[in-house]
């Protein structure tokens, strides 16, 4: 009996055994890889960069917010012009300036708290809805807009508790349609007008006694001013900031690339270069600005896949101590190659060899991926790269085996599919703003194959362009808007959005495609 005892004893213990054994086999099948650890951490924290509603929080500003070298030219006196093409950050950038934890930030980081700013918002599109209309006779009165952009300035600031003017009762309210004629009379009356003038003088003298210095910010003025009007209104609104008459008063005007590109009646543009404010991407900012969401999200688990991949803990301590600035972090790396390089190739794996045997890095490939014509980038495709490239990954690493070590496998980021996919949103967005109709008929003829197929070419000759856009012009007869534009002003519109570049070979203009559209275009 003693021994059936025993027996039962043992064969007990050989069970929990055998039942650790296997829990701790089950523990080790289901243990799932770092990289894939880390990217169910990042794939929860790439920003939804079509959101107009960031609640920009204290979490928000030290997790997320990408602070730009560009942003800290704001404070610099001569640089009045913010431009930037669609997805460049223009409006985050504007709205976080409302946010007094951003604005200090960015001070404290321009090395300009010794000075006395403050930053008004001029335009209230969101609020009152004002739109340029009714002022069709004055169009052509470049003194009469002048005198209105100085009233909304004035009317704006005077709306407000802190810069209250002397003749409040002048005032008029921008949330109803019919103020058109309000104004109009306001500006035509000169004793009227000259009260205007007045207040502005009397709140620029009040803020020199103060010491205080004043930014004023312009932005959405293409909702503001039809595109089309651009040229009567919103080139007399940039010259008046190139000299503007108040000197501790400083406008800054947030322009669409492409509208500033195409104003024609503005002498001098190109001397206008040293005022303005670049709000493209380079290469090494939109890799920072990645991995700024790779550190604030799996930062340990990172950096433990970085000591297993790089194998260079001189490089990995420097990039510790550079995500830091007085022991507070901010998980942004400054804009050094030999920082981000490293960690873009680790992150993405190496490329496959291309037909010439060379072989590149995902540090270029990836760049190489997303520029617009003119070689420059912008985060919303980039981002949407990323999104569908970890979803293609997901559907079908199983069998392609192209990830190996990677965080996400380059090739996935390379493939045609997700290229293509990549700029529907980006290119939707584009041509849905007033004024870019055309590059909807252009992208989607060439991509639905509307047009003849040898134009789907990275490169065309100027006659072939030349037929390439008549084509899509009679695709689109029924269009007036279309069919009044010339083709030299179409080339603009599809120049200044970066679809095409054009560029010489000798005496002869060729037009090169964006690499970033090729496969959506279908070539």
């Amino acid at each position: 009996e003693q021994e059936q005892e025993q027996e039962q004893e043992q064969e007990q213990e050989q069970e929990q055994e055998i039942l650790a054994n296997t829990l701790e086999l089950n523990k080790i099948s289901s243990q799932i890889s770092i990289q894939d650890e880390i990217l169910n951490d990042v794939r929860s924290e790439l920003p939804n960069l079509y959101a107009e509603n960031i609640n920009y929080s204290d979490e928000y500003l030290n997790n997320h917010f990408y602070f730009r070298p560009c942003m800290e030219d704001l404070f610099i006196p001569e640089k009045c012009i913010l431009l930037g093409d669609k997805g460049t950050g223009k409006t985050a950038f504007y709205k976080a300036l409302k946010i007094e934890s951003f604005f200090h930030r960015l001070q404290s980081k321009s090395q300009k708290m010794h000075l006395n700013f403050e930053v008004v918002n001029i335009t209230n599109f969101d609020n009152d809805n004002f739109e340029f209309l009714g002022f069709d006779k004055y169009l052509k009165d470049e003194l009469f807009i002048k005198k209105f952009w100085m009233f909304f300035i004035w009317n704006s600031l005077c709306s407000k508790d802190d810069y209250k003017g002397n003749n409040k009762e002048l005032l008029i309210s921008l949330e109803n349609l019919d103020v058109s004629d309000k104004i109009i009379d306001l500006i035509s009356d000169k004793e009227s007008y000259s009260k205007i003038e007045e207040d502005l003088i009397e709140i620029n003298n009040n803020l020199k006694r103060q010491d205080k210095k004043l930014i004023i910010t312009f932005d959405q003025l293409d909702n503001i001013v039809n595109p089309f009007l651009w040229n009567d209104v919103i080139s007399p609104l940039v010259k008046i900031v190139m000299r503007f008459p108040y000197d501790s008063i400083h406008p800054k005007l947030f322009l669409r690339r492409d509208l500033y590109e195409r104003l024609s009646n503005l002498t001098n543009k190109n001397s206008f270069s040293a005022r303005v404010i670049n709000l493209e991407w380079s290469q090494n900012e939109i890799f920072s600005f990645f991995l700024k969401i790779i550190f604030s999200s799996s930062n340990d688990k990172f950096f433990n896949f970085l000591e297993r991949v790089l194998e260079n803990s001189l490089l990995i301590q420097q990039i510790r101590r550079k995500l830091k600035t007085k022991d507070i972090k901010h998980n942004q790396l400054p804009l050094d190659t030999h920082l981000i390089q490293p960690v873009i190739n680790a992150f993405f794996g190496d490329p496959k060899p291309n037909k010439s045997g060379r072989m590149s890095t995902a540090y270029e490939d990836l760049y190489r991926n997303i520029q617009s014509a003119d070689k420059t980038v912008n985060l919303r495709p980039f981002i949407d790269l990323i999104t569908n490239a970890i979803k293609e990954q997901d559907e079908q690493d199983k069998e392609k085996k192209y990830r190996k070590n990677a965080i996400i496998g380059l090739a996935y980021c390379t493939s045609k599919q997700v290229r293509k996919n990549a700029v529907v949103k980006y290119l939707e967005d584009l041509w849905n703003e007033k004024g870019n109709e055309f590059v909807k008929y252009f992208c989607l003829d060439l991509s639905n194959n509307k047009v003849n197929p040898v134009y789907k070419k990275n490169v065309l000759n100027e006659a072939s362009f030349d037929k390439l856009l008549e084509e899509v012009k009679r695709n689109h007869r029924d269009d007036e808007s279309i069919q009044n534009e010339t083709l030299e002003e179409l080339k603009q519109i599809l120049v200044a959005n970066k679809i095409v570049i054009p560029y010489m070979v000798g005496n002869k203009t060729r037009y090169g495609f964006a690499y970033l559209y090729t496969n959506y275009l279908g070539f």
